[in-house]
């Protein structure tokens, strides 16, 4: 139960409060940056090892948001 709320019903509420206070179009360019970070601290936290195709990956969100930011 306690896991259900903290992984499912708790984001879902704090996304709909996000996309209130800053709008539907900052929250999306925002949440496509937690893969990154989920790579991240996997490294750094859990010694995760982290492949050409993950920086790659990584490198193409990157510019896909700062593309999107612009506009």
């Amino acid at each position: 139960m306690v896991i259900a709320v903290f992984n499912t019903v708790l984001p879902s509420y704090m996304m709909s409060a996000a996309i209130k206070t800053i709008g539907s179009s900052t929250t999306s360019i925002l949440s496509s940056v937690g893969p990154i970070s989920v790579i991240v601290l996997g490294y750094f936290l859990l010694g995760e090892q982290i492949s050409y195709f993950q920086i790659a990956g990584t490198f193409i969100v990157i510019i896909g948001v700062v593309i999107m930011s612009r506009k």
